[in-house]
């Protein structure tokens, strides 16, 4: 899950993970993001959009691993045993992304 720091200090440590400086964004796993939305008070985050919604309207973030997996195989896309959220929500970018124009 990909969270923004908005402030209000210039950067906050997010234990495990190190300094996060104000206007970046970072990866976080998703229970640790969505417990950092959850539980920070003096700081503010907000989660960043994926930009990826499914033809269900669904945000890929949102999806389950079971979802994601099912979405790799409605698109014939060849899935690794054990793979990771993170690593399924790239294998369908990566395999719907649309080209710039003149390739």
């Amino acid at each position: 899950m990909k969270i923004k720091y908005l402030g209000p200090s210039p950067s906050v440590n997010v234990a495990p993970f190190g300094p996060h400086v104000k206007g970046e964004s970072k990866e976080y796993p998703d229970d640790f993001g969505e417990e950092l939305l959850a539980t920070s008070v003096r700081q503010q985050f907000e989660a960043v959009d994926d930009g990826i919604i499914t033809r269900t309207g669904k945000r890929l973030t949102a999806m389950t691993v079971p979802q994601l997996e099912s979405l790799c195989k409605e698109l014939k896309i060849e899935v690794p045993a054990g793979v990771r959220k993170a690593d399924l929500m790239a294998l369908i970018k990566e395999n719907t992304a649309t080209p710039p124009e003149g390739e």
